[in-house]
């Protein structure tokens, strides 16, 4: 996956100079080039992206990454005192195999690794966005053609959104199969192409989304129920409005 770093001037002209394309609730979208989107972590910067203060910026990342040095040294977590039943589920809990591990961090990091290489193999992530070597947005695919559901289901007729849905259903649940769990999809995650209805389901970078291996998902079934009820919730809502009677 390929990572670039951008300059002060060029991190601050996508902040404050040009056109957001949207606005999530931890990134502001921007156009990066005819085929690519980028997206700022701007709530990692929030004090630079409030003030509009440029001044701001370094001494913002410099905390960052002190408090993400701070996070990979801390301590191992030592499981000795323990009974031996304990220690093994504590193990089992955070993937700590037979020895104990950096404690949280890395092996958050290593799922959070798993889940951009996985949204890098299907297309939607196309690279890693740093400044001053800190992690800072991402470099996403810019499907133009397509609509957001949100807009896009206005236009349509009930079987069609219907159709759609079935589409929706079949994609999110090629994504738990791999172990990627959306657990807060919204109506603005989902974009169809108008020409042929093909549908992407986008904005999967954020913590609501999780990448769980199969073991922690059985060990943790709201982790699935909490994924398929936000599904149920979109479908619900859609097919109300176009008076469709749902079971």
């Amino acid at each position: 996956m390929k990572s670039i770093e951008l300059t002060k001037n060029q991190l601050l002209d996508f902040l404050f100079n040009k056109e957001q394309l949207g606005m999530g609730t931890n990134g502001i979208i921007c156009e990066f080039s005819s085929t690519t989107l980028i997206k700022i972590y701007y709530k990692k910067i929030i004090d630079t992206y409030l003030s509009k203060d440029p001044s701001k910026l370094d001494e913002e990342i410099q905390s960052q990454k002190e408090v993400q040095k701070m996070m990979e040294e801390l301590p191992y977590l030592d499981f000795s005192s323990l009974e031996k039943e304990t220690q093994s589920e504590l193990q089992q809990e955070f993937g700590l195999g037979d020895k104990p591990k950096n404690s949280f961090y890395s092996k958050g990091d290593e799922i959070e690794q798993k889940k951009l290489q996985y949204l890098s193999d299907i297309g939607l992530l196309k690279g890693i966005v740093t400044y001053d070597d800190y992690k800072i947005g991402i470099l996403m695919q810019y499907y133009k053609d397509y609509s957001r559901l949100t807009k896009f289901q206005e236009n349509i007729s009930p079987s069609e959104l219907e159709f759609v849905m079935e589409k929706v259903q079949t994609e999110f649940q090629s994504m738990m199969i791999e172990g990627l769990y959306p657990m807060d999809l919204k109506e603005d995650h989902i974009l169809v192409r108008p020409k042929d209805f093909d549908i992407k389901i986008v904005d999967l970078d954020d913590s609501e989304t999780r990448f769980e291996d199969e073991a922690y998902v059985l060990a943790h079934p709201y982790i699935k129920n909490e994924c398929i009820e936000s599904y149920k919730k979109i479908k619900k809502r859609l097919l109300k409005n176009h008076k469709i009677i749902v079971e």
